[in-house]
């Protein structure tokens, strides 16, 4: 099985941790796209979105929608995007 480099990030302490629980992480990310930019990644790995069971997707926009709403009143911002990764692409 090949190594993963952002759990090793994560391992390491090269990534900030904003949220975890038994199911995903939350980090910073390390190249920012704009103020706020976080990663939410599932513990378990998965090649494409349509592998991940439903039950764990609704959890991780749950997540994403509690951490939109954080930016929201810390950073005051007018809004977040929410981009899904899906495959190496």
């Amino acid at each position: 099985m090949a190594k993963c480099k952002i759990c090793d990030m994560i391992a390491s302490g090269k990534l900030k941790k904003v949220y975890e629980d038994d199911k995903l992480v939350a980090t910073l990310s390390p190249e920012p796209s704009s103020i706020g930019h976080i990663w939410i990644i599932p513990k378990k790995h998965y090649p494409i979105i349509e592998n991940v069971p439903d039950h764990e997707v609704g959890h991780i926009f749950h997540i994403a929608n509690k951490i939109s709403i954080s930016l929201f009143e810390t950073l005051q911002l007018q809004g977040t995007n929410i981009y899904v990764q899906n495959g190496v692409a």
